[in-house]
């Protein structure tokens, strides 16, 4: 049902599963307002609930993707109470009613807060899984955080503040450019345009949750560059980007280092938002976090299927086409 923003507002507060991505200000940026929300709700207010938004592609196929720039986007509970089976009856419960609210569009997939690791209810309701991990460390107190990295990492960070100042002051367009030279550099689309990070960048610096850092040398090359956010608990790696030439001089450690050095007098714990790369997962890992698995959930019908495959199969047609005209 159609909820006010207020109400909705309210419920996240309490909410075990909410986040800084599930904020109503951050749904409104990441999709230019074009979200709603799924939600249970009583005269106590809202029980159960699932931002999404919808996006619509050729042939009338419509898909209920995770949302841009978030790590989280799936089921918001309310705290439910009582003993353990009591708790996992209601959760059971608030859960199946909810995905009997989704949208009926061809192919959902949510993300699960990382506390939530039940999903049979959407197993029930045909719904496949798969999942994700991301790297979380909880004791944020610099001793412990230093004796819990690998000694690699140790060694880059001594390397790198002998060598490059920090600093955070630069501005979002020498972020991007470093940002999008690491996209570019691997031929691949960079997935956020200027204005969009712009945008972000005013809204997230009036809400008092991000730090932007830079390490620099003498002669004012950036080597990496960081994106740090941050809700009320746990702050988080939003994005980053560094110079391929000048990737060994340990700037991109040093940063981490920095930011969470930063976070670490006012949130719990700090989450690298994961990644399913070896080599990216293999940096978090040896800052000594925890690996935290993330379920995710998906469904398709027969339509999407479809759209898939030929999606695919355009595609790969295009680069053979590519690929003549260079040998030609």
């Amino acid at each position: 049902m159609k909820v006010s923003r207020e109400l909705y507002d309210k419920f996240i507060q309490s909410s075990p599963q909410s986040s800084l991505y599930s904020s109503s200000w951050w749904l409104d940026i990441v999709t230019g307002g074009d979200w709603e929300v799924a939600a249970l709700v009583n005269n106590d207010g809202i029980k159960a609930a699932i931002p999404y938004t919808i996006q619509r592609f050729k042939g009338g196929v419509t898909a209920m993707l995770p949302i841009p720039l978030s790590l989280y986007n799936g089921v918001l509970l309310r705290p439910c109470e009582g003993k353990y089976a009591t708790r996992l009856s209601e959760q059971i419960e608030l859960m199946s009613a909810l995905i009997e609210m989704l949208p009926n569009v061809d192919y959902v997939r949510l993300k699960l807060h990382h506390s939530l690791q039940n999903w049979q209810p959407f197993f029930w309701k045909g719904f496949q899984q798969t999942t994700t991990y991301t790297y979380i460390i909880r004791d944020l107190s610099e001793e412990s955080v230093w004796t819990g990295m690998r000694e690699n990492i140790r060694r880059e960070i001594k390397k790198a503040q002998r060598q490059l100042a920090v600093c955070d002051n630069l501005g979002m367009d020498a972020f991007f450019n470093v940002y999008a030279a690491t996209f570019e550099r691997q031929k691949m689309r960079v997935p956020y345009t200027l204005p969009f990070l712009k945008r972000l960048d005013e809204v997230c610096a009036q809400k008092g949750c991000k730090k932007l850092l830079f390490a620099s040398d003498s002669q004012g090359n950036i080597h990496a560059a960081v994106y740090i956010v941050w809700d009320s608990h746990s702050a988080y790696y939003l994005m980053g980007g560094g110079d391929s030439e000048l990737r060994t001089s340990g700037a991109h450690s040093l940063l981490m280092w920095e930011a969470i050095r930063h976070v670490s007098g006012f949130v719990e714990e700090f989450n690298f938002a994961g990644s399913m790369n070896q080599a990216i997962e293999r940096f978090f890992r040896g800052f000594g976090a925890q690996q935290v698995p993330v379920i995710e959930v998906y469904k398709e019908n027969n339509k999407y299927r479809i759209f898939r495959t030929l999606s695919s199969f355009l595609h790969g047609y295009g680069l053979l086409r590519q690929l003549y005209r260079c040998l030609k």
